[in-house]
């Protein structure tokens, strides 16, 4: 069953905050925004919204 694992901030490259809900299950990890879009995440740490292609970066790297 997933879980909600963290919550992370991230700042858009519009300057609007947003909360990446980071779900889990066993080893499996996925991210959606707190408002349930979809999120993609980058090869370099970043975040992308499927929806409108806005690039997220978090205020703090996830461990």
């Amino acid at each position: 069953m997933w879980r909600v694992i963290a919550k992370h901030e991230a700042i858009g490259s519009s300057q609007t905050r947003h909360t990446i809900v980071e779900m889990g299950e066993g080893d499996d990890r996925d991210f959606i925004l707190q408002d349930g879009r979809a999120l993609t995440r980058q090869q370099d740490g970043t975040f992308l919204i499927a929806e409108t292609g806005e690039t997220l970066t978090l205020s703090f790297p996830i461990n």
